[in-house]
């Protein structure tokens, strides 16, 4: 990743491209197929030798401590009570997450440009009710164009 960003500068986007940040996906991807003791173990032992690169890298403290706390609690923690209504939230968010990351900002923006809203947390809120919105959205198109291609009278 460091090295990378040397050859093929991207400060003028902020650095906020794939190839500057692929160590993560990759690290994720360690964590996420760690199923044995001694592979969480080893992925636990990536995590903390990445701890300083992260650093060098120009990740803030806080992101840092959000990557290696949430990688440590993934490989250890085997699973989390939840109350009912809590847990179908965060079911809800989880399934959604790739529309909130895809629609975030956008719905915030318009929240901005439209409803005139400054409030960080109610931006945040909407950004992610957007996202949700836009996966209920998808599943919908989805699971209509399913039914269409299975149904024997439009084959």
């Amino acid at each position: 990743g460091m090295t990378l960003t040397h050859l093929w500068p991207v400060e003028h986007l902020y650095n906020r491209v794939p190839q500057s940040l692929f160590w993560v996906f990759a690290l994720g991807w360690v964590i996420h197929f760690a199923s044995s003791r001694s592979e969480r173990l080893a992925s636990t032992a990536a995590l903390l030798i990445a701890l300083p690169l992260m650093l060098m890298t120009g990740l803030v403290h806080v992101q840092v401590t959000w990557v290696v706390a949430g990688g440590l609690a993934l490989l250890w923690i085997p699973e989390v009570a939840l109350p009912r209504a809590v847990k179908s939230v965060v079911q809800v968010v989880g399934a959604s997450a790739f529309y909130i990351y895809l629609t975030h900002m956008a719905c915030m923006d318009l929240m901005e440009r439209i409803a005139h809203v400054h409030n960080p947390l109610l931006l945040a809120l909407g950004g992610v009710v957007g996202g949700v919105l836009a996966w209920l959205g998808a599943e919908r198109l989805r699971q209509t164009s399913a039914g269409r291609t299975q149904d024997p009278q439009l084959a």
